[in-house]
């Protein structure tokens, strides 16, 4: 099962370096914004991408998109497949609830 996470827990997690976000949109959506904190694996390359991922010192990890269907499957994914012992958080509302809450961080080109 996921952990459902919302954006301010994410935030104050993201700040105090306790978790690590990825966030799975598609190259355009992420150049049109982003979360600071975030490194980009879209999920159209996720499977093939996701032993990448760098998290040497097994911090939970958040999994974000625009309003949480995508994330919610690289978050599966990755906990099928992956380290089964890392916590696993899908992020409620990606980054749409994130923009809207007007919550720090948010990259814009």
């Amino acid at each position: 099962m996921i952990n459902e996470i919302t954006p301010p827990e994410a935030l104050e997690r993201l700040k105090n370096n306790e978790a690590i976000l990825i966030d799975v949109r598609e190259q355009e959506e992420w150049d049109d914004s982003h979360i600071k904190y975030a490194t980009h694996m879209p999920l159209s390359r996720f499977e093939n991408e996701a032993q990448n991922l760098v998290n040497p010192d097994n911090k939970p990890i958040i999994f974000q998109c625009l309003m949480g269907g995508r994330s919610l499957k690289a978050a599966s994914f990755y906990q099928e497949t992956q380290n089964p012992d890392v916590e696993i958080y899908n992020m409620m509302g990606g980054i749409k609830i994130w923009t809207e809450m007007n919550l720090d961080g948010l990259v814009k080109s």
